[in-house]
């Protein structure tokens, strides 16, 4: 690999770690802020881009997951896998939900 690509893809990891503080930093700022007060059109609009985003940012996390599960990232704690390391970390379980 060339130090040109290695430079890019580095920006590039440390930029998905920078969105992550970003993005919370935002959610915060709008924690306080009434959806109530949106009109009907402005509400549809953001529902459909809130969706839209919650797909990126759900195909970035799994894109995360799986490059930290090939570096067994879990083994810091001794966690059985990944998977496990992150259910922990989020306090969240990794089991599947099944519908009842």
């Amino acid at each position: 690999m060339s130090e040109t690509t290695d430079a890019t893809d580095e920006a590039a990891m440390r930029g998905i770690s920078r969105f992550a503080e970003r993005l919370h930093a935002v959610l915060d700022g709008l924690g306080d802020v009434p959806a109530w007060s949106m009109t009907a059109d402005e509400q549809r609009a953001a529902l459909v881009r809130l969706a839209q985003a919650e797909a990126r940012v759900t195909a970035l996390r799994l894109r995360v997951l799986g490059a930290g599960d090939a570096n067994d990232i879990g083994k810091v704690d001794a966690s059985p896998s990944t998977g496990a390391w992150v259910a922990h970390s989020t306090r969240q379980t990794d089991r599947p939900h099944t519908p009842t």
